[in-house]
């Protein structure tokens, strides 16, 4: 066993890259970046692989690859880092000079990490809650009920409204003296509407409870896209009642993927977030996020990427974004029998449609070459945009929706399959 090879010869750097770099052609030839980049691939790093961002932000997270966030704390590079990216996401997401915030390897991280913190926060002011609970509409992103799972939480799921936002009233008529938590969204993930985040916020002051903003796909562009006319409320720490807010920095702030960010109202809340550990033989242990070891070069790569882009850069992103997404939905309210679901208002939505199989419609558009996301409540077809610049891809997709659309109106094509929608 001594002399047992466990992993083979060593090879050569060169027949590594060209590996690699064989794999990420067989990408692009099994999923067209182009027919993809109005679904699932708009937010993957892959669709926009060419951008300069992308090279600035790949060139410094390689300075940091071999470096562990774990040493955030003591490492200076890591703190001037951490602290240069906690700060303009602060200011970005509303927050005030007391305002604190940490880095996390997703939007599944900030959210329970803001759950875990609101939970702890209810245990040192509310003892007696043995059971506690979360409030949140059934829009809400999957990660809080993953996060209630381990957390040992019961979530409470509300009715969306006609609108598809949360549905105040039915949160209020949900809550119990169990209660630690209100969730909303903004935008939620499936219709891209903003919850009624005031109303909400008010909501959870009135009963002491902690209220978190799911801003994870919206938080960073959002107040860019308002400065080119989005109409875009406010859903932020600016908000009296919003206690924590997530907003990921490798969706539309285009930094590479494995970073987000949860941003407190104040540093007490940030605290109750923390782990800390005391009996075992090598003494305190404390971690600000549940994931400890980890690569420090999603960090390095964010906050270049951000100094890079800066105000005129994700101004200029959000300025092509907005002006794809009224073109879209313009060109979709131009197809007898289509419409987007509620008003979406960021980067993201749903077509549907009361008289047509969208099921049949997205089979339709994926025999035409197009990747095609599908929803469930309602069915239809899930759209993302990112900010390209080849209009004639708008042309192409709403060209081939509104064939598709009359194949079926007209009767020449049905469901052919039963695929349902998954995310």
């Amino acid at each position: 066993m001594e002399n047992a090879r466990l992993l083979g010869p060593g090879r050569p750097e060169a027949d590594l890259q060209a590996h690699l770099d064989g794999l990420l052609a067989l990408d692009d030839t099994t999923i067209s970046r182009r027919a993809g980049q109005l679904s699932y691939w708009a937010l993957a790093p892959s669709a926009i692989r060419d951008a300069p961002f992308v090279r600035v932000g790949n060139a410094a997270g390689a300075k940091f690859l071999s470096d562990s966030l774990f040493y955030v704390a003591s490492q200076p590079s890591l703190i001037s880092l951490h602290d240069d990216v906690v700060g303009m996401v602060r200011q970005l997401v509303g927050g005030g000079p007391e305002a604190a915030g940490i880095v996390t390897v997703g939007g599944t991280e900030s959210n329970a990490l803001a759950m875990k913190a609101a939970r702890d926060h209810a245990r040192s002011l509310r003892p007696e809650i043995t059971e506690p609970e979360v409030v949140l509409c059934r829009t809400a992103h999957p990660s809080f009920h993953k996060a209630a799972h381990w957390l040992g939480l019961r979530v409470v799921s509300t009715p969306f409204g006609p609108d598809y936002r949360a549905d105040v009233d039915a949160i209020a008529a949900a809550m119990s003296p169990s209660t630690v938590m209100i969730v909303g969204s903004a935008p939620s993930y499936t219709h891209g509407v903003i919850d009624p985040i005031a109303e909400l916020a008010a909501l959870a002051s009135s009963h002491g409870i902690w209220f978190h903003v799911d801003a994870c796909v919206g938080g960073i562009i959002g107040p860019y896209l308002r400065q080119v006319g989005a109409q875009i409320p406010a859903y932020d720490l600016s908000i009296d009642g919003v206690s924590s807010i997530s907003a990921d920095l490798h969706k539309h702030a285009y930094a590479p993927v494995g970073i987000s960010t949860l941003t407190f109202r104040d540093a007490t809340l940030r605290d109750a977030a923390a782990f800390r550990f005391e009996d075992w033989p090598n003494g305190l242990h404390r971690g600000a996020t549940f994931i400890s070891s980890r690569s420090a070069s999603p960090l390095a790569g964010a906050w270049a990427v951000l100094h890079y882009l800066g105000d005129d850069g994700l101004r200029a992103m959000a300025e092509r974004l907005h002006r794809s997404r009224v073109a879209l939905l313009a060109g979709i309210g131009r197809i007898e029998g289509l419409e987007a679901c509620g008003d979406p208002q960021v980067t993201m939505w749903t077509v549907g449609s009361p008289t047509l199989d969208m099921y049949a419609i997205a089979e339709g558009l994926e025999a035409r070459g197009w990747d095609v996301a599908r929803t469930r409540e309602p069915e239809g077809i899930h759209l993302i945009v990112d900010p390209f610049e080849d209009d004639g891809l708008i042309a192409d997709f709403l060209g081939d929706l509104a064939e598709a659309s009359t194949e079926v109106r007209d009767g020449r094509r049905a469901r052919a399959t039963q695929i349902g929608a998954a995310y």
